[in-house]
Formats: C-alpha cells, structure tokens, sequence
C-alpha cells in the first residue's frame, strides 16, 4: 500500500513547474491592459480579451514607463473590425461611424459603406438596450449617439439612390444627414463638402427648406433670390420673409402682396402683419407720419402699444416711439426709454436725457430710481455698519477673555509651559518670572525623576536583580506557605489529618 500511495504523489519537479507556470501567467496577463505591455495586450486581444481589443484600438498609447507611442491606424482598424466582429457596440458603432463618415481627416483607413454602416450601428442600438455584460446599463449619451448615427446611416443608405436620380427632398434629406452633430462646429465637419453639396443641390432643384438654408447663409439680393425661390414652391415662410425683406426697404405695397400670400396659407404672423398694414387708423397715421408729423409718430406708438387690436405689437410700438423721440417729442422720449429693457444703464441715460428735455414723466422717473438707489446705498451701508459691529464685538469680547486669562495666572502662577507661552502673547507682565519658575519645575522635576530611576537601579542590584514588588509578593508567599503548615500541625495534634508539612522557601 504504501508503494502505490508513493507512485500516486506527484514529484516535487512536477509541483514546481506548474507553480512557476501559474506565476509567470498571473505575471503575463494583468488584469487592465494599462498596466500590459504592447505584446501582453496583443496576446490578450487575440485571447478574446475585449478590454485588450479596445486599448489597441487607439492610435496613441503608453508603455509601463508612461511614454507616448503610436500605433498603425491599420493595425488600429484591424482591432477595430474585431471588436466589431466580437459584436461589441462601442466598436460597431465606431466602425459604422467610420464607415459613414470616413475622409483623409480620419484616423481609420475605411472605405464608405453607408449599407454595412446601417447593419453595425442597428447592432450596436440593440445591444445597447440591454444591460452590459456587468449587468449595468449603458450611459444615455452613448445610447443617444449610437440611434443618431443609426438614424443618419438609414437615411444616406436609402436616399442617396433617389438623389442621384434628381429628388429634391433625398437631396436636402442627405445634407441634414452630413451636418455636423451635436456640439460639433462646421469647419470640424469632415462631410462639410457633403453637406453644402447636397444642400445646395436640393436648393437649385426647388426644396423650400434647403433654399431657405441658402438664403440664411448669403446676403442681399443673393438671399432675396433663394427666399424668391422657396417661396415660388407655395412655402408660407419664405413668402413671410419675402415680404419683411420688402418691408425692411421700404417698399411696404410688394410686402403687404407677399403677407398676404403667406397669410392666405394660414401664416399667423403674416395675418398680423396684414392687419398691420391696412388697419384704417395706421393707414392714416403713418401717411401724417410720412409727412413729418411728430405727433402722428408717437400717436403710432401708442396705437401699437395699447388697445385692444390684434396688430398690437410692443417692438413696433417701440420703433415709433424712437421715430418720435428723434425728433424731440417729450412723451416720445419718455415711452422710448420706458422700453428699454435689455440695459439699464441705458435705460437710465436715455430717462436722464428726457428730463433733461423737459419730460415731466422721465423726471419723476429718474427722481425714484435715485430713491430707490439711495434707499439700496443706505441698506448696503447699514449691512456694512452691522458687520463692523459685531466684528468689533467679536474683538472686544476676545480680548476681555485674554485679560481675564492673565489676570488668573497673575494671582494663580503656572508651571505648565504651554500655558506660560500663552500668558506670554497675551501680553503678561510677569512672563520672565514664570518662564524661569516653568524652567526650574522641569528642572525638578528631572532630578526627581533621576533620583527615583537611581534608586530603583540600586533596590534591584542589591536584591538580586529583584524588583521590590518581586520581593514583596515572595514575603506574602512565604507568610501564606508559613500559616499553612502551622494549621496543619494543629490539625494534625487534633487527630483531624496526617502530618503533612511542607518546606516555605
């Protein structure tokens, strides 16, 4: 039995290369590819590692020293595809990025493939929506980013077809798609050249939103013409614009024809306008106006300002207002810088000015907000008189309690050095008496100390390296060992037990 028990056990040479073997791949393998070399996450990556795969997806990283390296972007893509393969969505949907959007301006050499695009980043949508393999969800940005560029793939994947064949509305479809997202500006779009293409495209082709999109990016009557162009495709808005770029020259009979255009597709600020236009009462006025009745000009204002009317509108009112305070109309003055509401200096330079004029209104104005100025000055210096009170409150109450601690130590003395010191800051008369007392205490204190250690060195030498409580309890054993053995014999004279003596050291 114990032959075959013997064969059974392994050799220790067998133990030990199994326990090295174990070592040296604990040792290979960290557990975070930042703490792995390049080949470490290399053979982690090719293990299945997707940690590893991630990290050498990056075209810069760092070795254990913490310098910079860079990575091929091939070899860079080629980690990248096998992620994706691995059906990893932050590769997929990286990858379906690439794929969409690829330029010389990206990293990853990639040839667009707007179809496979729309497969991976779909993948990456669905996977997305359940918890990570950890069991957490996965952050909202990423899931958000991920649906957008799903949402962009589907729409170049399925437009660019009816596009190239002429579709207007593909066209201005395939320019939003292209756009910058998120916070991106536009010089960082690397599709800028896509996206003003296509823009543009749709544009000449007749979509309303794309030649409006134009005519916001030019000026003049390069804007007018594209404005001219949306609204030849029966689009209220860009007859609404039309018609203030007409109003904004002066020509307020081409823009009253545009409103009314817009109004009749059922455009509610271009009814007001209309209504703006042909009111009886604004007709009238504006033509009084025209001819350089102040009056007319203010009296426009309030028109606008107040009633009940439905082309009541406050910023007309204000630029009538202005028109009459230009020319020295009082109340003019007075309304115009009423409604100033974006700066208050200027609101007040403006007031000060009317009174100044002669505005009864704008000098009871300006006379308030110098009270409520003053009332606001006052505050701030009752706050600021209250605060220096009670900091010198705080001081003097301060300052009473160190005087009452030196008074104490006055009439009590010390010998404690730290509470010397203090009495000393304080500003304590008899500092260097106690600072020579706290000396010669400790001083004491020391050869007190010295003379106790002296003596217990000599009681321990003369009684044999025996402590007095050593010698103490000895005597108390001795007593006790003593008063046993006297009972004993009493005992045993009494006929009660044996004789039994033992010897006391």
């Amino acid at each position: 039995m114990s032959s075959i028990a013997h064969r059974q056990r392994p050799p220790l040479r067998f133990l030990a290369i199994t326990i090295l073997g174990l070592l040296l791949t604990a040792c290979a393998t960290p557990k975070h590819p930042s703490d792995m070399s390049e080949s470490q996450r290399i053979r982690a990556a090719k293990a299945g590692n997707l940690a590893a795969i991630r990290s050498l997806q990056s075209i810069n990283y760092h070795d254990k020293a913490h310098n910079s390296h860079d990575r091929a972007p091939a070899e860079s893509l080629k980690w990248l595809r096998k992620g994706a393969e691995m059906n990893d969505p932050y590769s997929q949907i990286t990858l379906a990025e690439q794929m969409l959007f690829s330029s010389q301006r990206h990293i990853w050499p990639v040839e667009r493939n707007p179809a496979e695009a729309l497969r991976l980043a779909n993948a990456a949508v669905a996977a997305m929506a359940k918890p990570d393999k950890d069991g957490q969800p996965f952050q909202p940005w990423r899931v958000k980013e991920s649906k957008e560029i799903a949402q962009r793939a589907e729409v170049i994947a399925t437009q660019t077809p009816l596009a190239e064949k002429g579709d207007a509305d593909a066209m201005w479809a395939l320019s939003q798609a292209y756009a910058p997202r998120g916070t991106s500006r536009s010089s960082d779009n690397p599709t800028k050249a896509e996206e003003e293409m296509w823009r543009l495209k749709a544009a000449e082709a007749g979509q309303p939103d794309a030649a409006m999109a134009m005519a916001a990016r030019t000026f003049g009557d390069e804007s007018l013409k594209w404005k001219q162009k949306a609204a030849s495709r029966d689009n209220p808005e860009a007859m609404f614009e039309m018609a203030e770029s007409f109003r904004f020259k002066g020509d307020e009979k081409t823009a009253l024809e545009w409103f009314r255009k817009a109004a009749a597709k059922g455009h509610a600020p271009a009814k007001k306008s209309v209504l703006q236009l042909t009111d009886p009462t604004v007709v009238r006025l504006k033509a009084a106006a025209k001819s350089g009745d102040v009056a007319a000009m203010y009296q426009l204002g309030e028109y606008f300002r107040s009633g009940n009317w439905n082309g009541k509108d406050a910023a007309m009112a204000q630029q009538w207002y202005g028109s009459a305070a230009s020319k020295g109309h009082l109340q003019g003055m007075y309304r115009a810088a009423l409604g100033i509401t974006i700066n208050d200096a200027d609101q007040e330079r403006a007031m000060r000015a009317a009174a100044a004029a002669g505005s009864t209104d704008a000098a009871s104005w300006v006379a308030s907000r110098e009270r409520a100025q003053a009332s606001e000055q006052q505050r701030k210096q009752n706050e600021a008189d209250a605060s220096r009170r009670q900091a010198a409150a705080r001081q003097q109450q301060q300052y009473d309690q160190q005087q009452a601690f030196v008074a104490r130590i006055d009439r009590e003395g010390s010998t404690d050095m730290a509470t010397v010191e203090q009495y000393c800051n304080y500003g304590g008369r008899r500092c260097d008496a106690l600072r020579v007392g706290v000396r010669r205490a400790m001083e004491s204190g020391n050869a007190a100390a010295a003379s106790a250690n002296q003596q217990r060195i000599q009681d321990y030498t003369r009684n044999g390296g025996k402590s007095q409580e050593q010698l103490d309890k000895e005597a108390r054993d001795r007593l006790a060992c003593t008063q046993r053995n006297t009972q004993a014999i009493q005992n045993n004279t009494a006929g009660k037990t044996d004789w039994a003596y033992k010897e006391c050291d």
